[in-house]
């Protein structure tokens, strides 16, 4: 059973890959360049084997390549990120996101409505529109800041014995909403369908409450957990988070 589960899987794997390579051959193929490659078997399948097995590895410059793509495509913002001042990163920690500091909260979430479900649970009388002013971050740069992360599915640091004291520094909300977008738009995975990251870098304005993000019954669940309360709505696996560095 298992073994055959796995054939299927791997099928419908392959079929997927086989849809999108042929998906990319353009309508309007240069008659030159079409012949070339129809004549270049073997350097074809070099090029898609290389494509195939990349790891996900990039260079700095890469990535802040890409974050300016990303923030072009999911904002409509062009950013030239190759000044950037670049943090050393902690071993295990191989993925470089940038914060543009004019996207604030409330785009993120906006960003996130387009481009699949999402639910926001407001904290008491507070609704979506007022996010920004519902919450408040751990001291970041005053400008654009790159941070790096982990390039892991699900939330990689366990819970802390004291909830009060948590590691440090600590990811903000907006970070993890931003890994959700940059995540979904190279994978097409959600994060955290298993666990939960909590968002210790970010506390709202009453200041007993940080927000948790999942991912469940097919959307991204946002939700407000207050400090005392040992384990999430939803039965979520306990306050689980991600280390940053920036």
């Amino acid at each position: 059973m298992g073994a055959s589960l796995y054939m299927c899987n791997q099928t419908a794997d392959i079929k997927s890959i086989m849809e999108s390579l042929v998906g990319g051959i353009p309508e309007d193929f240069p008659d030159l360049a079409r012949k070339r490659w129809a004549n270049s078997g073997q350097l074809l399948q070099a090029r898609v084997q290389a494509l195939l097995l990349d790891d996900g590895s990039r260079t700095v410059g890469e990535m802040l390549k890409q974050g300016e793509i990303f923030y072009a495509d999911i904002f409509g913002l062009k950013k030239d990120f190759s000044g950037l001042s670049i943090p050393t990163p902690p071993p295990g920690l191989n993925w470089l996101f940038v914060r543009a500091r004019e996207i604030p909260l409330t785009k993120i979430m906006d960003a996130l409505y387009k481009r699949f479900p999402t639910r926001y649970h407001p904290l008491g009388e507070f609704g979506d529109n007022d996010l920004d002013g519902t919450t408040r971050n751990d001291d970041r740069p005053a400008g654009d800041y790159a941070f790096w992360l982990a390039r892991v599915t699900e939330a990689e640091v366990s819970p802390p014995t004291n909830i009060t004291t948590p590691p440090s520094p600590r990811l903000t909300l907006e970070e993890r909403l931003l890994a959700e977008l940059g995540h979904h738009a190279e994978t097409g995975i959600h994060l955290d369908n298993d666990r939960v990251t909590c968002c210790f870098g970010t506390r709202s304005n009453e200041g007993g409450e940080r927000p948790v993000v999942c991912y469940r019954e097919g959307s991204v669940q946002i939700y407000w957990q207050a400090d005392q309360f040992n384990t999430t709505v939803m039965h979520c696996s306990p306050y689980w988070t991600r280390q940053v560095s920036f």
